[in-house]
């Protein structure tokens, strides 16, 4: 009668911890995501996310270390024709994530397309987000 599961067919509370957090973790995305603030002086980028986490890129070229919300990473900015690559790597992963700028030619459209690898996955995912400028 029990379902299967322990305790007469209730969830375990490890189950609803997980879910809780998924939930939280999932909610924090969509806020970081949902919007983009970039003030640029020369080859310095401040990006500010939905969260008011401000991340400063040189476009130079320039190696430097960054916060990120999984701790320290080092990054690497530089132009490839209209595209800004940045790569971001963090000590313990063997590949860099990298995010791809790229305005549209009326300027009122960023694409960000990122590349990464997940924990365990033999392939890349790709992510594109696109973003349209506030008037």
């Amino acid at each position: 009668m029990g379902g299967g599961r322990p305790g007469g067919g209730q969830r375990p509370q490890g189950d609803s911890d997980r879910s809780t957090e998924m939930k939280k973790h999932h909610e924090e995305m969509i806020q970081k995501i949902s919007r983009l603030e970039i003030f640029q002086e020369g080859p310095e980028l401040n990006l500010t996310d939905g969260l008011d986490i401000t991340q400063l890129i040189f476009t130079d070229g320039r190696k430097h270390s960054i916060w990120t919300q999984a701790g320290e990473v080092q990054a690497d900015a530089r132009w490839e024709g209209p595209v800004l690559v940045l790569q971001l790597k963090a000590p313990r992963d063997k590949t860099p994530q990298v995010r791809r700028f790229q305005l549209s030619e009326d300027g009122q459209e960023l694409t960000i397309t990122e590349t990464r690898r997940f924990g365990g996955q033999k392939s890349e995912t790709e992510i594109r987000l696109v973003y349209t400028r506030k008037k």
